[in-house]
């Protein structure tokens, strides 16, 4: 049996209160208020130009390193 691989950790660069940018692989994370209640989620821009959020509870998602977006 292996041991499962352990995703990379992001290395965020802070822009702001509210916004910061992965130096590893480029992702751009912006905490948000949400329009429904008193708490904030996290929308993120990923390297490939897709947006995800954890607004229902997701996962940050993992870091794919500068070798995989060069």
């Amino acid at each position: 049996m292996t041991a499962p691989t352990a995703s990379r950790r992001h290395r965020w660069t802070r822009r702001d209160a509210y916004n910061a940018t992965c130096t590893e692989c480029g992702t751009h994370a912006q905490k948000r208020p949400s329009p429904y209640g008193r708490r904030w989620f996290t929308e993120w821009r990923l390297p490939d130009g897709t947006y995800t959020d954890n607004y229902d509870g997701g996962k940050t998602p993992p870091c794919i390193g500068p070798e995989v977006t060069a």
